[in-house]
């Protein structure tokens, strides 16, 4: 059980990682435009290049290459082939729906005994198990649509490579690079899953990392499908390094639509070492908690979770997912251990504006706003020289400083002198405006409220540690306001009570010197 202090900082992502699709038409625009237009969305999604054999007497050959439509419109394959690696022509005519995959095999009754299903095709060639290119090319213009390089070396996943796992995108986006070996992590299925997207198995739902006794740090783990899940042979770890520390026994399984509760008691049983596990507890000042399939590891495979921060004691963080299907961990109202997830924690102070592109005429600013009933001391109470900070603007508060309910406070580019600032912006004599030497990316950064926490000593010194109270890693790009990129507009948050790390809560709003 974990009796110290928490860092706290999201990075989550579910067991098993949903395609974060690009959705754009695939179809040709007309007779002049570039074919590649029409096959952009074309991607490889799965490699089978050395399969396990069922048994010592198995001789099949369980080879396949699957790709995807990830567009919104059928893409015709006509003038398409494989030329590289494999060979294999598309039929003239041939379509791939939208969403849809198309399933290459090297030997199709091989591949329907293990899958009980055809593919759509059969190779020719075969896939070197040392690694090797495949290229999908446009016979017509003689242009790659995509080219895939694996290889049975770091740092492609090795367990792909005859230990009965295939090679999937970690993100499946037309964006990414499948010549380099960051595209690819192992399969969570053994064989894999050729013709369907990797299954949404299980995900870590909700964390608590600073306790006192009587309570206990716990790992809860949802199952969002509709029958259970076994994740037997699975593994927790705090370390990326190590990601094979507590082994879940055999036969645990998550009940459909329901919840695993793992806790300290458990993963940091010290007389469970016999067993091969590696006991451990969750820091006290933060660090990670992944969720390990028995063929993943955290270099090259599926190493899945979340890394937190700093937390006050009996605040446990909670999967949140974003109106772009991002997934963030922030700080929940309650902890809900074995139930489903409180509302997000939000406030007392939030980020309520930012001008991070401001056109002649205007500066850098962010603005806090006070949303609660109470007013809030910007330092810790015992120590006035511990206070909050905006990180990524680079400022720390002076000390003593106190915002009050509804108040709103500005801290600007230093590049103006304040009173000049004051009177731009028009603003009342009695809001505090504060000076810093601010630098805000064009192209978008994250802002992290921090405040501070009880100091503790390392074993070297003191730390004065800090604990995301609201973060906003905004972007220049669609579906954040492009009106706020230099076009005299800065990003107003729409609702100051609900969660902000979501484009979806952030409007444009004019601002005229």
């Amino acid at each position: 059980m974990s009796i110290s202090h928490f860092w706290y900082k999201f990075f989550f992502v579910p067991v098993l990682v949903v395609p974060c699709i690009l959705f754009t038409s695939c179809m040709e625009e007309g007779p002049a435009g570039p074919i590649e237009e029409r096959l952009k969305e074309i991607i490889i999604t799965e490699i089978n290049y050395n399969p396990e054999a069922a048994d010592s007497a198995d001789t099949g050959d369980y080879e396949f290459v699957e790709i995807r439509n990830n567009g919104v419109s059928e893409c015709d394959m006509s003038n398409v082939a494989f030329t590289s690696g494999i060979e294999y022509v598309f039929p003239s005519g041939k379509v791939i729906a939208a969403g849809g995959f198309f399933v290459l095999a090297a030997n199709p009754a091989d591949y329907q005994k293990r899958y009980g299903k055809a593919p759509d095709g059969a190779f020719t060639g075969a896939l070197k198990n040392s690694g090797e290119t495949i290229v999908l090319t446009d016979t017509k213009t003689e242009r790659p649509v995509f080219s895939a390089t694996f290889m049975d070396v770091y740092p492609w996943p090795s367990r792909a490579d005859g230990n009965g796992y295939t090679l999937v995108p970690r993100k499946p986006k037309i964006s990414d690079n499948p010549d380099s070996a960051s595209y690819w992590a192992l399969s969570v299925a053994k064989n894999g899953s050729p013709g369907a997207d990797e299954p949404v198995v299980v995900y870590i739902n909700e964390v608590l990392t600073h306790t006192d006794p009587p309570d206990v740090d716990f790992v809860e783990i949802y199952n969002p499908e509709k029958s259970p899940v076994s994740i037997g042979g699975w593994y927790l770890t705090d370390s990326r390094s190590q990601p094979k520390k507590y082994l879940i026994p055999d036969g645990t399984t998550v009940p459909a639509e329901g919840y695993l509760v793992i806790n300290e008691m458990q993963f940091n049983d010290s007389t469970k070492i016999v067993s091969g596990n590696i006991p451990f507890r969750l820091d006290a000042h933060g660090e990670e908690i992944y969720l390990v399939p028995p063929s993943g590891d955290c270099i090259t495979g599926l190493c899945l979770g979340c890394k937190f921060g700093e937390l006050e004691n009996g605040v446990s963080i909670g999967r949140y997912v974003t109106s772009t299907g991002a997934v963030h961990y922030p700080r929940m109202k309650e902890k809900t251990s074995g139930r489903v997830n409180s509302a997000v924690e939000v406030g007392p102070v939030v980020i309520s504006e930012i001008m991070y592109n401001p056109p002649v005429g205007l500066w850098e600013y962010v603005v806090l706003t006070n949303i609660s009933a109470n007013a809030v001391p910007l330092y810790y109470q015992l120590e006035s020289d511990h206070t909050w900070r905006l990180k990524g603007a680079g400022f720390n508060f002076p000390k003593n400083i106190t915002i009050n309910p509804g108040e709103k406070i500005y801290i600007a580019s230093d590049t103006i002198p304040t009173e000049d600032f004051r009177a731009l912006m028009k603003l009342d004599a009695s809001v505090q405006i504060f000076s810093t030497s601010m630098d805000l990316d064009n192209g978008g950064e994250e802002l992290a409220l921090m405040k501070p926490q009880e100091p503790f000593n390392d074993g070297v010194e003191t730390v004065n540690p800090h604990m995301d109270m609201d973060v906003v890693d905004y972007n220049d790009k669609s579906p954040w306001p492009k009106e706020a990129d230099g076009q005299g507009y800065a990003l107003v948050r729409i609702d100051n009570s609900a969660y902000g790390d979501d484009p979806i809560n952030w409007k444009a709003e004019k601002r005229t010197p």
